[in-house]
Parts: structure tokens; C-alpha cells; sequence
């Protein structure tokens, strides 16, 4: 299905060509307006949702690694990830080619 799909609810089809980029750009539209328009609000906001993946951090035995990550710890990362991807569109930053390019050009060893 191309972009901007729906199903029979409303809610837009899962597509899984879509990139991480285009995934923050659908939840703003699917809002109804860019709650955080400026590069400053944005950045704001993306603070916040770190925090709230630290509170949820201290929430949880961060120790137990053989148990999966409780789906309020996934649910706050995703929202940095989000606020992130929203944050470099602000300023026309590909972070998927950003990230990219950062590790295949990255040289440094650590002992």
C-alpha cells in the first residue's frame, strides 16, 4: 500500500518500507498539527521523553537480562526515538544516512 493508507478504523496501515523518519512524520499528522514547531520546543520535548526513559529506567530491575524489556521501557524509548527523528527534520537532518555514514566512517578503537 502506498503511504497514507487507512484501514476500515482510521488508522493508517503498517508499512513496513516505511523509515523511522516517516514514522514521527505520520505521528504528527496523525495528531492533527506539529504540537512542538520549533527547533527549541522540539528539543524541549525530546529532553522530557528522555527523562521519562530514565524514570522508567529506575523503575525497573535494569539487571535481568534475560527477561525482555517491559513494554512501558519500549513505549518510552520509542518516544525518544520519535522526538529525535522530529528534532533533525526540524533542520532537514537525515538521521537514518547521518547514522550511517557516522559508523561506516568511524575509526576509533577502545581498549
Amino acid at each position: 500500500m502506498p503511504h497514507g493508507d487507512f484501514d476500515e478504523w482510521g488508522e493508517a496501515e503498517d508499512d513496513p518500507k516505511r523509515t523511522n523518519a516517516e514514522w514521527a512524520a505520520e505521528q504528527i499528522r496523525k495528531h492533527g498539527r506539529d504540537r512542538y514547531p520549533t527547533t527549541y520546543m522540539q528539543f524541549t520535548k525530546l529532553v522530557e521523553e528522555v527523562g521519562e526513559l530514565g524514570k522508567e529506567l529506575n523503575r525497573i530491575d535494569i539487571h535481568c537480562k534475560n527477561n525482555p524489556a517491559p513494554r512501558k521501557l519500549r513505549r518510552e524509548a520509542a518516544d525518544v526515538a520519535l522526538a529525535l527523528y522530529n528534532f533533525c527534520a526540524k533542520f532537514g537532518i537525515d538521521l537514518d544516512t547521518e547514522i550511517a555514514d557516522k559508523v561506516r566512517n568511524d575509526e576509533r578503537r577502545f581498549a
